[in-house]
């Protein structure tokens, strides 16, 4: 989180995580489940910043209850994906364009976010650092506001998935499998 530029302050199960004033505290249960609280109300900073730290938390290999709120369709990524990287993967015919998004902390200049776009089709894209839950190792991801369970039905997500997965990137499963 402190890669992004957010403050954070260490809780006995969890953590406050601060971006120009605006907080949102992280608890992290006995099953390593982390919930995210003070970020419910829309269109508003405490949101913003919740969707950050929430994908983090799941490009980090934590798993939600339920459909994520920012979105499930996370991967990650065997280098970090600079402008350069994000030029050389997109699939033909797509254009990228960058936005400035500021609940993305001080690394604005090195993690990018935007949009992806294919024809009338656009999709927001979000990148920034994680941590590999198996080596403890600094790693990156990609997020897309798309709904994982598109990737077969919709030719933009294809083609990206597609152009992911041959830059090595692999695709997380942010959806823990409950009993039913």
């Amino acid at each position: 989180m402190e890669r992004m530029g957010f403050t954070v302050q260490q809780l006995p199960a969890g953590s406050i995580v601060e971006k120009s004033g605006t907080k949102v505290k992280v608890l992290v249960g006995k099953d390593n489940c982390a919930t995210i609280y003070g970020w419910s109300f829309p269109w508003t900073r405490r949101r913003k910043l919740g969707y950050a730290v929430e994908r983090i938390l799941l490009a980090s290999g934590m798993q939600a209850f339920c459909k994520p709120h920012s979105t499930n369709l996370i991967y990650r990524l065997g280098e970090e994906p600079g402008s350069e990287w994000l030029e050389r993967v997109k699939p033909e015919g797509v254009e990228i364009r960058r936005e400035t998004d500021s609940a993305d902390g001080s690394a604005k200049e090195r993690y990018q976010c935007g949009s992806i776009k294919s024809g009338t089709k656009s999709i927001r894209f979000w990148t920034g650092p994680a941590i590999n839950p198996e080596s403890k190792v600094l790693t990156h991801y990609l997020a897309l506001d798309a709904d994982a369970s598109s990737v077969s039905s919709d030719p933009l997500l294809q083609s990206l998935d597609s152009a992911l997965a041959a830059s090595g990137a692999t695709r997380l499963e942010t959806q823990r499998k409950l009993d039913r």
